[in-house]
């Protein structure tokens, strides 16, 4: 538990302008040491967070067990909003660097907002020609190796 964690610290959570209310979010699901809270600025409706109840910065810092906790919750959460919401399509997605608002990991779950947005034009505006992909494989292999 970090002090000025605000998913650490239910205290810095009320102060915080991310939560104001944290009696509120907190109940909306609990397993174990994961719990999901909606957000107060979503990007959609039924935006919400999966959050491991220890402090941990990244990923990498969470055991497999508590991987596999954290996206059995995630999957479940995502089964209930697509009942209650009629949503066919889920982004989970979690911020690494300079956009991350809170020091703790925290993976988002965003109904539609990738799979909707996008038109079939700018789908294929996007596409790589063949070329273009096989330089981008080889900057990925170098990359990643």
């Amino acid at each position: 538990m970090e002090k000025d964690c605000p998913f650490c610290n239910t205290e810095q959570m009320e102060k915080s302008a991310i939560f104001p209310n944290p009696d509120k979010y907190e109940d909306w699901e609990t397993q174990g040491n994961v719990f999901v809270i909606n957000v107060l600025a979503p990007a959609m409706k039924g935006h919400c967070m999966v959050i491991p109840r220890g402090h941990v910065e990244c990923l990498s810092e969470l055991s497999s067990t508590e991987v596999s906790e954290l996206f059995r919750v995630a999957e479940r959460t995502i089964e209930k909003l697509k009942g209650h919401f009629g949503y066919e399509a889920f982004t989970p997605f979690w911020l690494v660097g300079r956009y991350r608002t809170v020091p703790h990991f925290h993976l988002h779950i965003v109904p539609d907002m990738i799979i909707k947005s996008r038109s079939q034009e700018e789908k294929e505006a996007t596409k790589l020609n063949p070329e273009q992909r096989e330089n981008l494989v080889q900057e990925l292999r170098t990359v990643l190796s």
